[in-house]
């Protein structure tokens, strides 16, 4: 039995997490729509911020291309007290340790490969609590790469928040999937929110590796031939990117309303370089309510 005690918030760590910009998401959210789709997970601040609101009767839709996340969505949501058994005697080992030992084990736990599937989901919570910044990177083979956290007391099973997601996740659609078939449920006036891996920068500021399959210029360039199709299709679409360039350049030749925000980033491998930074958000409301 599943006891909602918590109120929701993300479980995992993830680079571009909306958690800071959830008023300013809010903002330019379309005056009316039907169902909710979020393609590109990550750690969800966004959906979970949607879905807790016990009042709507919208249906959402979510996923994403790396299938070690999406994987772990469903432990939590169909096998949440097992996975925080396994997360309990985890934590009890890893903080037990000193910080050697600490960072042993977590190598240890990097190389294995579990063939159980929650034991899967707690090794995938468990590297992104303690490994460095919490960050995801894997290598050209597919392997997480990312080095040891050294965090003093990092929270590796938070039960009552775990429960409160599986609550939330219960009657959500949740698929693995890529960028060419993330979207046939989607239906017009629907909102399909998307939060790629940003257009990078500069080079420090290349955050794409969330899968062995880098997400560059054609692949940003897939996807606006993407939204366009959507638009075409009378479907809501808001994305978040960088204020790169050809980013803006390329949605103002389509006539794309384009919003610069405030967002806080909390991942860069600098602490100096931490802080407040330029995000756009990005829509079609208008392009879309002209065809209507």
């Amino acid at each position: 039995m599943k006891l909602d005690v918590h109120e929701p918030k993300p479980f995992l760590k993830w680079a571009g997490g909306k958690s800071s910009v959830l008023s300013s998401l809010h903002s330019y959210l379309p005056e009316h729509f039907s169902n909710f789709h979020e393609p590109m997970i990550g750690g969800g601040a966004f959906f979970i911020d949607l879905k807790k609101d016990k009042n709507t009767k919208r249906k959402f839709f979510i996923g994403d291309y790396n299938d070690d996340l999406i994987h772990t969505y469903h432990i939590v949501k169909n096998d949440v007290n097992e996975l925080i058994k396994h997360l309990k005697k985890i934590e009890e080992i890893y903080l037990g340790h000193n910080l050697t030992d600490r960072e042993k084990y977590y190598y240890e736990m990097r190389a294995y490969e579990p063939l159980n599937p929650v034991e899967k989901a707690s090794k995938f919570i468990f590297l992104n609590k303690t490994c460095f910044n919490g960050l995801y990177r894997v290598n050209k083979a597919g392997k997480f790469n990312v080095p040891h956290g050294k965090y003093k007391s990092p929270k590796i099973c938070d039960a009552d928040n775990l429960l409160a997601i599986s609550n939330l996740l219960d009657d959500v659609n949740l698929q693995q999937h890529d960028i060419r078939n993330g979207y046939a449920d989607a239906k017009a006036k629907d909102l399909i929110y998307l939060d790629p891996p940003f257009y990078p920068i500069s080079k420090t500021a290349d955050f794409t590796s969330y899968t062995s399959n880098k997400f560059l210029h054609d692949e940003q360039l897939n996807l606006k031939f993407l939204i366009d199709d959507l638009t075409k299709k009378q479907i809501y679409v808001m994305l978040s990117n960088s204020d790169h360039p050809w980013i803006i350049g390329a949605y103002q030749a389509s006539n794309y309303n384009i919003q610069y925000i405030q967002a806080r980033r909390s991942l860069s491998s600098s602490v100096k370089s931490r802080g407040q930074i330029n995000e756009l958000i990005i829509t079609n409301y208008q392009l879309v309510n002209e065809n209507l």
